[in-house]
């Protein structure tokens, strides 16, 4: 059980860092956009 819990853990953290690499991505895009422009 314990095991379960640590999984779903390492999980979520996982999801929560690859939401903030495609913000910063997304926000590096916009940057990279603007400069452009």
């Amino acid at each position: 059980m314990i095991f379960e819990k640590e999984t779903a853990g390492i999980e979520s953290v996982r999801v929560l860092v690859n939401d903030m690499l495609l913000t910063m991505e997304s926000s590096v895009k916009k940057q990279e956009a603007t400069i452009h422009l």
